[in-house]
């Protein structure tokens, strides 16, 4: 079964853009960074962005400038450093998820200069608060409540209950190409690998960091 994954991953790996000029942002647009760091495929906002009437959770972040949120498998996600048997769980047995949120202060690019790679967008207005709307109504409410499973790095990373479930079929990186496709992108909801998502993504992007 461990052959299946490690074909599909080089069949489906190229070199990925390079990182290019960035261009002024409207005051009217929004910016978000896609970064992948290690297994973790996660979304960046800036928190006083982010209307939290949409994403209602957010509150538990209001002392972050930014914000870092990805979608995985429950049990891998939370589980410190790497464990095979999580992750060969993970994916070939349909499992439960959890959305992983990390708020940090940084200046958003010594974060992203941590990452294997890194990408930006600029979104509308109505773009980013589509994007919002998704990731709230990916929590697993209980009562209208958050769930909060568990609570790392003195409270900066909370791992929530999520909607959904884990495969090799649907990762991280399938998360977020739906999350954006909902905002209004035309993307592929199948995508699985992160070299497939920011070669697509970086269509209406520009890649701010490559692998050293």
């Amino acid at each position: 079964m461990v052959i299946f994954p490690i074909v599909f991953y080089f069949l489906n790996t190229t070199l990925l853009p390079p990182v290019t000029s960035l261009q002024p942002v409207e005051d009217s647009e929004k910016v978000i960074y896609l970064v992948k760091i290690r297994w973790h495929t996660g979304i960046i906002f800036k928190t006083n962005q982010i209307d939290t009437t949409i994403w209602k959770t957010l509150d538990d972040f209001k002392k972050y400038d930014y914000v870092d949120v990805g979608w995985g498998d429950r049990d891998f996600y939370q589980h410190p450093g790497f464990d095979i048997d999580l992750a060969m769980r993970a994916l070939f047995i349909k499992t439960n998820s959890t959305l992983r949120v990390e708020g940090f202060n940084e200046p958003v690019m010594e974060y992203i200069n941590s990452t294997d790679y890194a990408e930006r967008l600029v979104l509308s207005e109505d773009k980013y608060d589509s994007l919002c709307r998704f990731i709230q109504s990916t929590y697993d409410l209980e009562n209208k409540q958050p769930q909060i499973l568990s609570v790392h790095a003195g409270g900066g990373i909370k791992f929530y209950a999520a909607k959904g479930y884990y495969t090799c079929f649907n990762t991280c990186n399938t998360w977020v190409a739906k999350a954006l496709r909902y905002s209004g992108y035309n993307l592929d909801e199948n995508i699985t690998l992160s070299e497939q998502l920011f070669r697509e993504t970086v269509k209406y992007g520009k890649m701010v960091k490559l692998p050293d």
